[in-house]
């Protein structure tokens, strides 16, 4: 059983244009902002972390599920904590644990 047949509602956050979306069919898509959009540098800080602040605050989640290492982890533990929500990262991959990033 997953969180929808139990009768959470179940929200993903993709990116604009996300060719994963044909795979949630079943759940709330949220497009949450345009990954090309904005200057290259800059884009993080003047428009995606504001667009994702935006969207968390508009959806008040009880809990934060997040996979794939990245920046987006970090953003979304830090949301978890301001908006005092518990965070979840699930680990997607082996590279995620068994030392192969910490090599490079």
């Amino acid at each position: 059983m997953g969180f929808k047949e139990v009768g959470c509602e179940v929200n993903v956050l993709v990116t604009k244009y996300s060719d994963k979306l044909k795979n949630f069919s079943k759940y709330n898509i949220i497009e949450i902002y345009d990954k090309d959009k904005g200057l290259k540098k800059l884009r993080w800080l003047y428009y995606r972390i504001p667009q994702i602040i935006k969207t968390v605050r508009m959806l008040k989640p009880d809990i934060i599920i997040q996979q794939c290492a990245g920046i987006n982890t970090l953003l979304y533990a830090l949301m978890a904590k301001i908006f005092k929500v518990k965070f979840v990262y699930h680990i997607a991959n082996d590279i995620e644990v068994d030392g192969r990033l910490t090599k490079k």
